[in-house]
């Protein structure tokens, strides 16, 4: 079974299709972690009532971007969780999504990067990037799978 770290970017309403997000992810996932700013009282906070997640994280220090969500979740889960196994989904709430079993994620992680991604950047095809060696392919982590073999690397918390 898999964990998830699910990030509601700050000041951003919970809609309908981040519910069946998460009642898809809460369905498939060991551990479902939250990182949001919504407070409790909220229509926001309702919204989230039937999800039980196992923690709401709060973004911490810093800016409330994506990125810092996902450092505060992925804090949170290695704390506790870093003797588990399986993959550990990233998602963010502006991505729509899950379209397929989340069940079946482990499947489509590349054995060599250690993970997948939904979204990539193609550096060749983009003018800014055009003189700059970079990959074929950069992935976006805005929908993506991590292999435990990734995660649970010694330099991966840095």
């Amino acid at each position: 079974m898999l964990a998830t770290i699910y990030v509601i970017p700050s000041m951003t309403s919970v809609h309908e299709y981040m519910q069946l997000a998460l009642e898809k992810l809460r369905a498939a996932s060991r551990v479902l972690i939250i990182v949001t700013d919504t407070y409790q009282g909220t229509r926001e906070w309702e919204a989230l009532a039937g999800i039980e997640p196992d923690a709401l994280v709060p973004f911490g220090e810093g800016a409330r971007s994506v990125f810092n969500g996902y450092k505060a979740g992925l804090s949170y889960f290695l704390d506790r969780h870093a003797d588990d196994s399986g993959p550990l989904v990233l998602a963010e709430g502006l991505a729509f999504g899950p379209f397929s079993d989340p069940a079946e994620f482990a499947s489509l992680v590349d054995d060599e990067t250690g993970m997948m991604a939904a979204n990539y950047i193609a550096p060749k095809l983009d003018v800014r990037y055009a003189n700059m060696e970079l990959p074929q392919r950069i992935p976006l982590l805005d929908f993506a799978v991590l292999s435990d073999s990734l995660w649970k690397r010694p330099g991966f918390r840095q």
